[in-house]
């Protein structure tokens, strides 16, 4: 999702939602054109989910071909 920050908090709201009770993570991105950030979703990989999160390093590659890494979530 594309969006203006504040509308990318809500979106990392509604994945942190879907994934309970397990730990959501992902990579918040600054578009290429610099203007907008987009949150992605990744796997949650780590052996324990409730309890820690683990970002899927094949997602973490491909979500970084979309945008400049601002954050992880």
């Amino acid at each position: 999702m594309k969006a203006p920050l504040p509308s990318v908090f809500s979106e990392i709201v509604r994945q942190a939602e879907e994934a309970a009770p397990k730990e959501c993570c992902g990579l918040l991105l600054k578009t290429l054109d610099g203007k907008r950030y987009e949150a992605v979703a990744c796997r949650n990989v780590h052996p324990e989910p409730t309890e820690c999160f683990q970002i899927s390093a094949s997602d973490h590659l491909s979500a970084l071909n979309t945008g400049r890494l601002a954050a992880y979530y």
